[in-house]
């Protein structure tokens, strides 16, 4: 992945194993691209083009029940916040698990 420019950080907490898809295609030359992290100052686990330019794919990435990912979404250079929407989708056909206070939180500094 590049050198950010402009940023958002999402917190999002997987219910059950399987994968989460983002897609963010939007219908310009702008494509927000997606940093996946397993926790503040943590490691980067997956990174990509939120929408294929060429494909239109949607990125997807794998999850674990009961773990915070911390997911950064930004542009390459520039400090403009250009609009887009995406949505998350979860892929997998697991059961919802009960995770306990604090279970499964990412690890890391920071």
């Amino acid at each position: 992945c590049s050198t950010a420019g402009a940023d958002v950080w999402y917190s999002y907490r997987a219910d059950r194993d399987g994968a989460l898809q983002i897609a963010g295609c939007t219908g310009n030359s702008v494509y927000p691209i997606i940093t996946v992290y397993d926790g503040c100052g943590g490691n980067e686990l997956a990174c990509g083009l939120s929408c294929d330019s060429n494909s239109q794919s949607p990125f997807v990435f794998p999850v674990v029940s009961c773990h915070t990912y911390l997911i950064r979404v930004y542009t390459s250079g520039g400090n403009s916040y250009p609009q887009f929407t995406f949505t998350a989708n979860y892929i997998g056909s697991g059961s919802v698990a009960t995770c306990g206070e604090g279970e499964g939180e990412g690890e890391g500094g920071g």
